[in-house]
């Protein structure tokens, strides 16, 4: 009884996420995408008002390409670790709590968010460089910039992954258990 009462409100919680979750997908690639476009293509003024960028600097459209590719991998990869927790909140709303697929689904999403922090990151790398390219006096180099924010979510993700990975093993030493038995 208290272990059906208890799985029906985690049933009721994934709906409730997956709503809020659901939300926020379609507001973060509208809003991730009209930014980036509006900044690389929409308002070419954009890009000269960045104070890092000089003045009389003419950015090239190939160099908004590159950058516009960098921001739209960043945000598809981030789109993609949204759909893998959306899919496994979706599992826990059909009534699939504990077993291989569901832990399967949970080291996706840890894998697929650790990728999106890491492709996150190499844009961190390129950005100020690809700023400040058409700079004719200061002109910053391929760097890597430190955001403790994309550490932590990395490292949220790889625990995950490894929660995954655990529970998997878990659910097949409990089928083997009752196989046994």
């Amino acid at each position: 009884m208290l272990v059906s009462k208890m799985r029906t409100h985690i049933q009721k919680g994934a709906v409730v996420l997956m709503a809020a979750v659901s939300v926020y997908f379609v507001y973060y690639t509208w809003h991730s995408f009209r930014r980036a476009i509006r900044f690389c293509y929409g308002e070419m003024e954009r890009w000269n008002n960045v104070q890092i960028v000089e003045n009389d600097a003419v950015i090239e459209m190939s160099t908004r390409h590159i950058y516009f590719g960098l921001w739209a991998a960043a945000i598809v990869f981030s789109m993609a670790g949204i759909l893998a927790g959306l899919y496994l909140l979706n599992r826990v709303r059909i009534g699939f709590l504990f077993d291989e697929i569901s832990a399967r689904s949970i080291q996706i999403f840890g894998a697929v968010t650790v990728l999106a922090m890491g492709v996150d990151t190499i844009f961190g790398f390129f950005d100020l460089y690809l700023l400040t390219l058409h700079n004719a006096d200061h002109q910053f180099p391929v760097q890597y910039m430190y955001d403790p924010s994309d550490l932590k979510t990395a490292v949220l993700a790889s625990v995950m992954f490894m929660f995954g990975w655990v529970m998997r093993e878990a659910v097949k030493i409990e089928r083997e258990n009752k196989e046994f038995v």
